[in-house]
């Protein structure tokens, strides 16, 4: 019996000691997409600065040749960033990002294709600012 409990002590101590990546590979089942307090706060925080930065540009003019390529270089950043948190088809602790991410992208990508356009339009980059507001205006988002 006493080797039983420091045999299982031993194990919760272990267990206990053990990444958290380790124990979630055990607890979550195959193909779960966690999304942890970090990853999520360091690409929401990047995002978040392009689309402050797109904001800047929109708002002042973006009428240069020199401001429409940061238009376009800040809403491939967005679509690069928004895409290493996709996880398609997978379960995760994060519905309303899983939901709405893939319509995010596409906004995103059709925002893109507009300015890139002769002449450029800028409606849709506009409203990715819009977008972020809303999703974030929600009581559950931080």
């Amino acid at each position: 019996m006493s080797r039983c409990i420091h045999l299982l002590s031993f194990l919760l101590l272990a267990g206990a000691c053990a990444a958290p990546q380790a124990v979630r590979d055990i607890t979550y089942p195959k193909g779960f997409r966690y999304y942890s307090k970090e990853e999520l706060s360091t690409a929401m925080g990047r995002m978040a600065e392009d689309v402050e930065a797109l904001d800047e540009i929109l708002r002042t003019g973006a009428d240069s040749p020199e401001a429409r390529a940061r238009v376009i270089e800040l809403l491939q950043d967005l679509k690069r960033r928004a895409e290493g948190l996709e996880a398609p088809g997978a379960l995760t602790n994060h519905p309303r990002l899983a939901r709405n991410l893939p319509l995010f992208l596409k906004a995103v990508e059709a925002a893109r294709l507009e300015a890139e356009r002769d002449p450029p339009r800028y409606y849709l980059a506009g409203n990715i600012v819009g977008a972020c507001m809303h999703c974030h205006s929600q009581p559950d988002v931080p």
